[in-house]
């Protein structure tokens, strides 16, 4: 990667979002263009900021990263999709790759897993947590 890859992180604990934003920052080719609370302020900064990638948390005040993922799918925004969630089920995993979802993480990822998911999904790969992987099949 030459350029930097801009990215947006949309979390409502801000200690978990505080820590995924150094993690990421610690890549030289990556560059955090935000970090938001919720939801509506993560689509208003996707819409605004067009980062390559967008991390989003599945359960957050006002939209859920579920609906911004539908949004940007409708829309046809140039950004590809991260979930990073504590939820395990599969149902939001299938309901997530239905709305274009590029990577889906588990809040308890280790820091290289989310880093190569973001290197994946910038190389235009899928990304799957090993851990869910591992529950399907």
């Amino acid at each position: 990667m030459t350029h930097e890859k801009r990215i947006l992180t949309a979390d409502d604990h801000p200690i978990f979002r505080e820590g995924i934003t150094r993690i990421i920052e610690k890549e030289k080719d990556f560059k955090i263009v935000a970090s938001v609370g919720d939801g509506t302020t993560a689509l208003e900064q996707i819409r605004k900021l067009k980062p390559a990638v967008a991390i989003l948390d599945i359960s957050m005040p006002g939209i859920s990263g579920l609906a911004i993922a539908r949004i940007i799918r409708d829309e046809e925004l140039p950004v590809s999709p991260i979930i990073l969630t504590m939820y395990h089920e599969e149902e939001y995993l299938e309901e997530a790759l239905e709305l274009g979802v590029t990577g889906y993480l588990l809040k308890d990822s280790t820091l290289m897993e989310i880093v190569d998911c973001i290197k994946t999904v910038l190389g235009g790969g899928y990304f799957i947590s090993k851990e869910l992987t591992r529950i399907m099949l």
